[in-house]
């Protein structure tokens, strides 16, 4: 239980960081050379929308692990009002090298710029390496080795 609450708590605060730093902004007010730049609220029923990798083992030996993590992020997906999610689902097997080769598949071929997983940390480290070079978020809700 305490883990479903652990990776409850990290899934919404991605899905917040999402909300925060998908917000429209407008342009700098160019007939005022004093004005300002300023930031537009989001229109009355629009939509953020953003793409989603979730990169865990789905066979194997802690499949369960990487079954109730993917479980979880989908059904807080769900919940969140406002956003609109793509996700991408892939299987790092708890491997290090399937791993790596997942996140490179959903950055460069799916285009994902948020990465929920792995759950091992094992895995978790090559995954975090690639996704820090190349700018995008991961986050793991059970990876407990101090190299994360």
């Amino acid at each position: 239980m305490k883990r479903r609450l652990t990776l409850l708590v990290s899934v919404l605060m991605v899905l917040s960081l999402l909300a925060v730093g998908c917000q429209p902004t407008a342009a700098p007010a160019t007939t005022a050379p004093a004005a300002a730049p300023t930031t537009a609220p989001a229109a009355a029923g629009a939509t953020l929308k953003a793409k989603i990798a979730i990169v865990v083992p789905l066979s194997g030996d802690v499949k369960t692990f990487g079954e109730s993590t993917r479980n979880g992020a989908l059904m807080a997906m769900e919940e969140a009002e406002g956003v609109e999610f793509e996700t991408v689902i892939a299987d790092s097997k708890c491997d290090a090298q399937e791993a790596a080769n997942a996140a490179n598949k959903v950055i460069f071929e799916d285009g994902v710029h948020y990465i929920i997983g792995e759950v091992c940390s094992g895995s978790s480290i090559p995954v975090s390496e690639i996704a820090e070079a190349n700018g995008v978020v991961q986050i793991s809700g059970t990876a407990t080795s101090p190299m994360l």
